[in-house]
């Protein structure tokens, strides 16, 4: 079991917040906390245009857009090595082969 002395002060680091992306919905961070994933939606429109992965330490910026509109579904998931994103798509929107 371990002592608190409570009349030392409690030492919290400052959280930093800052806004990275607007018009993005789903985000989701890395494992290792280096990539931010979202979808990127046009103003005025809640279907995504586009898919935005961006390197946090790098500040960059990689941009897939939508296949045909609604193709993006709603989920981002990335993997346990973060090297990996698992995307949803709209399976009515996925041409088919033929």
């Amino acid at each position: 079991m371990s002592e608190r002395n409570d009349s030392a002060p409690a030492h919290r680091p400052r959280a930093r917040s800052a806004t990275v992306a607007t018009g993005a919905i789903e985000p989701a961070i890395s494992p290792d906390g280096r990539y931010l994933a979202y979808y990127h939606c046009l103003p005025g429109d809640d279907r995504p245009d586009e898919l935005v992965v961006r390197d946090l330490a790098l500040r960059r910026d990689r941009v897939w857009p939508a296949a045909a509109p609604d193709f993006f579904g709603k989920r981002l998931v990335f993997d346990s090595d973060s090297r990996h994103l698992i995307i949803e798509v709209n399976r009515d929107r996925v041409g088919s082969a033929g």
